[in-house]
């Protein structure tokens, strides 16, 4: 689950509307509730910051597009949407978590 949960959550802001309503809907098949999908986000932040947080510094433009495949253009596109969405997905931890702290104690 650690090594899916980043991508997964950070889908659910990505700016492609089938990609994040996908994203949306497996989470709410798989665990059910707000309430759980809430707690996966708790569990899992120190997994989707560790996603995120390599995307922006170790992905290129070159490292997500074969350029054989892709435009410059659409290489370019692809890369900027990737950073963005991990850019809200962890603005999303921070707003929801600074605001209203949970404790591992809050989990049980």
């Amino acid at each position: 689950m650690s090594e899916v949960v980043g991508p997964w959550l950070a889908g659910l802001y990505d700016s492609d509307r089938g990609s994040a309503r996908a994203a949306g809907e497996s989470l709410s098949v798989v665990f059910g509730t707000q309430e759980k999908i809430r707690n996966v986000w708790v569990a899992y932040q120190p997994d989707i910051l560790d996603y995120c947080s390599n995307v922006i510094e170790d992905e290129t433009v070159n490292s997500l597009s074969d350029e054989r495949q892709f435009s410059s253009d659409e290489a370019e596109s692809k890369f900027a949407r990737v950073i963005a969405t991990c850019v809200r997905t962890v603005a999303h931890l921070i707003s929801s978590f600074s605001l209203h702290p949970i404790a591992p104690s809050d989990l049980m």
